[in-house]
């Protein structure tokens, strides 16, 4: 307190006080004193470039001003000794105001409250140029402000501008047509008419269908149309339809592989229309360019910062209250709801209900319900129900069900898995899985593999069963087992239910070995309040021989080993197995027994099926 209580004191000593005043004064007449020197000008028809340049170097300072605001004009002037300020504003009678900073003097354009809150309208017809019809569903629009406009049907269009957003480019396109340009400059109303070229295309060039078919401009081009060629309609019956006996063992899978329409476009159609305005499904379909955006906010798909161009709208950081809809996104995407991007998204996608995206994802995505991708996924899926993608090309898929409609080659974990193929490095873990063709074994309670899988339908026998019923599917490498076993005949009937696991090993063109592992729960009927039980579990090693074309026997050894329940032993009429050959026990006690039996049996085999995707012309996994 005491310093500065000191310094205060010479502050305020007279001597330092009439210099700290001096400073201020003469800081300030210098800011100020540019505009006050007095100059002399006598110019006739001379250009106002030059006449600031004798004005700046009689008063030895400089101009600054931008070029495209000051009108290079030709001026009269005549000034005697008058300050520069007088002078200026004979020159430019209040459209302009002055700022000194050092030595320069910088010219400033006036805007009255009247021009930076102006709007205006840009309007007229787009036509055909060569036939002169009016054309309909034209996108006019601005990149950089999202100004945009359709034409009605008859080619009229109106598109409001703000001046505080001049200068303007407006962009006129439809597809299928050349784009033409138009710089707005000024705030006034203008009418402006476009004639459009249709675009040239290469003749081996297919015309894509639209994305909104409520568009009839792809038939607007006879020429493409082609006569069918009715011989290419004749397909060859496959072998594997040949006559026969009925493929018992064939289990019909849902018809979840897309060709020619893929599940993006699809997706694009079915969510846009529910979700979206109509106005917004044109425009996405006549951009061409891809619009860039680092944020955008949304209420819903139709009101938010990306305005009516959403569909053509890349965004870095996507945030949706409720919904959203935009072209793509680059880095993180959250929604209260529900999140649709039309293309592509590389990053994190974060929905309360579901996520839907039309081609491509490689990052994560998390949802409450769903996330659905139309093309090409690499990444993370994690849903609360469901998780579907075009093709699966990398990483997980974690839900209740999961499907992937073309080729897997990540890892389906669920309850349901799906996939039309499990490629080389595709995997799938679960309680059921479906697969048309697999490359590699799924796992599970029960797998079916369609074309290529491994299904064996059994009726067999063995030394202490009558008759065992086999059902086998999944692939050659791993199968799941099913099995039901009989024995009637004895004094006391036996039953048991098995269920295990296998492979098979292909020994040559007719011959097959099979190593089974299954475990039996035992039950003897003993007439009373309850069954005796007991577990039986055995290895099966199997021989099988086709006999036919679907047809074959299977015979070998196997090892059995049965435990039975303490409590019942008083009741059990004897060992299931006694007295039955060749039954020669390794090891045995009062409730367990270990031998080595055999098995004989007859097997159905399923019919040899062209995997899905060898059956498709075109092959390509997006």
């Amino acid at each position: 307190m005491t310093n500065f209580l000191q310094i205060l004191r010479k502050i305020t000593y007279p001597g330092h006080f009439i210099a700290v005043f001096l400073y201020f004064a003469s800081n300030s007449y210098a800011q100020s004193g540019l505009l006050d020197k007095p100059v002399t000008v006598k110019a006739y028809n001379e250009r106002l470039t030059n006449i600031l340049d004798l004005i700046a170097a009689q008063g030895n300072f400089n101009f600054s001003y931008n070029s495209n605001l000051i009108e290079d004009r030709r001026i009269d002037l005549t000034a005697v000794n008058k300050p520069v300020r007088e002078i200026l504003n004979v020159i430019f009678k209040g459209t302009v105001s002055y700022k000194v900073r050092g030595n320069y003097v910088i010219l400033i354009k006036v805007r009255s409250n009247e021009e930076r809150n102006i709007s205006f309208f840009v309007s007229g017809y787009v036509v055909d140029d060569e036939t002169g019809s009016a054309l309909s569903d034209v996108s006019i629009f601005d990149k950089v402000n999202l100004y945009s406009a359709l034409t009605n049907k008859n080619g009229y269009y109106k598109i409001k501008v703000h001046s505080q957003d001049l200068p303007v480019k407006l962009i006129i396109e439809k597809t299928s047509y050349e784009k033409q340009f138009l710089w707005i400059r000024s705030a006034n109303n203008d009418y402006r008419d476009f004639f459009l070229n249709p675009e040239i295309k290469p003749q081996n060039e297919q015309v894509s269908l639209p994305f909104d078919d409520n568009s009839t401009d792809f038939l607007s081009k006879p020429d493409t149309l082609k006569p069918i060629d009715r011989i290419s309609e004749i397909t060859p019956l496959p072998r594997n339809q040949e006559n026969g006996p009925p493929d018992l063992l064939d289990i019909p899978l849902p018809e979840l592989y897309y060709d020619s329409v893929g599940l993006g476009e699809k997706l694009k159609n079915l969510v846009t229309r529910f979700f979206t305005q109509k106005s917004q499904r044109i425009h996405a379909h006549n951009l061409s360019d891809t619009l860039y955006r680092n944020f955008q906010l949304s209420l819903l798909p139709f009101i938010g910062t990306n305005r009516m161009l959403s569909g053509s709208i890349d965004n870095r950081i996507s945030i949706n209250l409720i919904a959203g809809y935009s072209g793509g996104v680059r880095m993180v995407e959250f929604g209260g709801v529900f999140n649709f991007v039309r293309n592509n998204v590389s990053g994190t996608q974060m929905g309360g209900f579901s996520n839907i995206v039309g081609d491509n994802v490689e990052g994560n995505q998390f949802a409450g319900f769903g996330n659905i991708v139309g093309g090409m996924f690499t990444g993370r899926q994690f849903a609360g129900f469901l998780n579907v993608s075009g093709t699966f090309r990398k990483g997980l898929q974690m839900a209740p069900l999961n499907i992937v409609l073309k080729e897997s080659n990540g890892l389906q974990m669920g309850v349901v898995n799906y996939a039309t193929k499990i490629g080389l490095t595709g995997h799938q873990v679960g309680l059921f899985n479906l697969a048309d063709s697999a490359e590699r074994a799924p796992f599970g309670l029960i797998s079916i593999v369609r074309s290529n899988g491994y299904r064996r339908f059994e009726l067999s026998t063995d030394e202490n069963r009558a008759a065992n019923l086999y059902f086998k599917t999944g692939i050659k490498q791993f199968y799941n087992i099913f099995m039901i076993g009989i024995n009637p005949i004895r004094t006391l009937p036996t039953a048991d239910l098995g269920y295990g696991i296998g492979r098979a090993y292909r020994l040559g063109k007719a011959w097959m070995f099979n190593t089974d592992i299954v475990a039996h729960f035992f039950a003897e009927n003993d007439y009373g309040e309850h069954f005796n039980t007991g577990g039986l579990y055995q290895i099966d090693f199997g021989f099988e021989k086709q006999i036919a074309r679907r047809t074959a026997v299977v015979f070998g050894p196997s090892l059995k080993f049965m435990s039975l329940n303490n409590e019942d032993l008083p009741s059990w009429q004897t060992k299931p197995f006694k007295g039955i050959p060749p039954y020669d026990s390794i090891l045995s006690g009062r409730d367990y027994t270990f031998w080595i039996g055999i098995n004989l049996g007859l097997r159905i085999m399923q019919k040899t099926r062209i995997p899905k995707f060898n059956r498709k012309q075109n092959r390509s996994y997006n």
